[in-house]
């Protein structure tokens, strides 16, 4: 960020938590040296995984940068099988792995001020093949013949166009 802070930039951060195996992180207690993964380090990742984008964040305000910058959280699938989580004030048991809603349904949280609405919420569809148009689209760079369509008018507030369906497939050991 801070070396290409001048110009346009792309910073990807593929971050590999909250995946099995569930680990201790740096805040977890009484988590020694001796802590084998286990479920109930759940939580603490995903707080530490909040502290680290919320890291970016404030080092993209810092630089004077925010405004700029599209962040966007996301992921590629859904809870593990094995944690159950709190939703809407009922349990809901992990699906990733399956083509159920739990695994197909992820947040997509995007930050970007005087452009992203704080608070805004968007129902429509969006598939990660989406993010390439989009991206293209936001830089002002043609993206033809590619997968996906763009979801940049959401970002604005606008409508767009929506799509009405996602086609996904699922094997574990092709």
């Amino acid at each position: 960020i801070d070396r290409e802070k001048d110009g346009p930039f792309l910073a990807y951060y593929p971050m590999a938590l909250v995946h099995s195996p569930f680990l201790p992180t740096p805040s977890s207690e009484g988590a020694g040296p001796e802590a084998r993964a286990n479920t109930r380090f759940f939580g603490d990742m995903v707080a530490h995984m909040d502290r680290l984008v919320g890291r970016i964040r404030r080092h993209l305000e810092k630089r004077g940068l925010a405004e700029r910058t599209l962040l966007v959280f996301t992921s590629d699938n859904g809870t593990h099988r094995k944690i159950t989580s709190r939703f809407n004030g009922r349990n809901v048991r992990g699906g990733k792995g399956t083509t159920t809603w739990r695994s197909t349904h992820v947040p997509m949280i995007a930050y970007w001020p005087k452009t992203v609405r704080p608070g805004s919420v968007c129902e429509d569809l969006v598939d990660l093949s989406d993010f390439t148009p989009s991206l293209a689209e936001l830089a002002g760079i043609a993206c033809d013949g590619v997968d996906g369509q763009s979801f940049a008018p959401q970002l604005r507030g606008l409508r767009g166009r929506p799509r009405e369906a996602i086609t996904c497939y699922y094997h574990p050991r092709p």
